[in-house]
């Protein structure tokens, strides 16, 4: 409600989409107005998060990343997931056991791990402050920046994701703020089933169709080469798999030469 005035004696009330009243009795004028957040989805912003094991050949790549504030290091906002409470220098949320059966294609049936990470990404929230979310992994190489020049035509603020050709791969997933609310309210109804059957990957895009998310589809988004030099090709987000220090740090001074 605002309080208006001017030399003539008169009350008006008008009404939009929000009720304003303004009531017209004097020759001062007082305002109230209250003004909201800018909606995250505005502007292009990041947030970017992946799940490492705490042994093997991850721990080390994701150190050098964050030393150097690379890769999820260089988005907007950044999470790191994995089975120990501590990986210094690298600040971490512990999800429990990383572990999974082999599925009978010869990869990880590893859903039900990602699914603990994405319940540990609603609960933090920061997703909810950037326009578009992207879930990597350790030994994929990328530029957050790049990928504005392939969201440009569609909005965060509608659910959409994009896929690698005609497929979702883990190596690089990326979900509008929009599609992350959508998973978040409604995945634990909609999404139920095949989760200790499935890949994460298939899993999250048949997912993401049960949830009538738009997709896109995107040739130039995920480049599969273990060739640093094949990294210098600029329309690609990201390059993967690079899984020692040396080899992802050559792929790195290539893309960004």
């Amino acid at each position: 409600t605002a309080t208006a005035t001017a030399t003539a004696t008169a009350t008006a009330t008008t009404t939009s989409t929000t009720t304003i009243t303004r009531t017209t009795t004097s020759t001062t004028t007082s305002m109230t107005t209250t003004r909201s957040l800018p909606s995250p989805t505005k502007h292009f912003s990041t947030f970017c998060w992946l799940v490492t094991m705490s042994s093997g050949g991850e721990p080390a790549l994701v150190r050098d990343h964050f030393a150097k504030q690379t890769n999820i290091f260089s988005c907007g906002a950044w999470s790191v997931f994995t089975d120990t409470d501590d990986l210094a220098p690298v600040p971490v949320t512990n999800i429990g056991s990383l572990k999974s059966k082999m599925c009978y294609w010869g990869s990880w049936c590893n859903t039900r791990v990602f699914l603990r990470a994405w319940d540990a990404v609603f609960k933090e929230g920061k997703y909810s402050r950037k326009a578009w979310t992207l879930k990597v992994d350790a030994d994929s190489v990328f530029l957050p920046d790049r990928l504005q020049w392939h969201v440009k035509d569609i909005s965060a603020a509608d659910p959409w994701y994009l896929k690698n050709g005609n497929m979702l791969l883990g190596a690089m997933e990326v979900f509008s703020n929009a599609a992350v609310r959508t998973l978040a309210e409604k995945r634990h109804v909609v999404c139920i089933y095949g989760i200790d059957s499935s890949g994460e990957d298939g899993f999250i895009d048949n997912c993401m169709q049960k949830l009538k998310v738009s997709m896109k589809m995107d040739w130039n988004l995920l480049r599969s080469t273990r060739n640093p030099q094949e990294c210098g090709d600029g329309s690609a987000v990201a390059f993967h798999p690079f899984k020692d220090v040396g080899s992802f740090i050559a792929c790195q001074g290539v893309m960004t030469r």
